[in-house]
């Protein structure tokens, strides 16, 4: 399972299923490491630490 980062320059929102619309389920501080667990069409990746808790869109991470 590969790890990303979220981006160093503002935290990031979490949200309940991937697109723009989905509720935002948590915030995660500024370069924190986070799982993929699984890829959406759009750019959007189910992320969380042991279990997965929500989406973010492959912009807010770093490269």
């Amino acid at each position: 399972m590969r790890t990303v980062i979220t981006t160093a320059v503002h935290p990031v929102n979490i949200r309940s299923q991937p697109g723009g619309g989905g509720a935002v389920v948590r915030i995660v501080p500024r370069a924190s490491t986070l799982r993929v667990f699984s890829e959406a069409p759009g750019g959007w990746l189910q992320v969380g630490e042991e279990q997965p808790f929500g989406w973010v869109h492959g912009s807010m991470l770093d490269p």
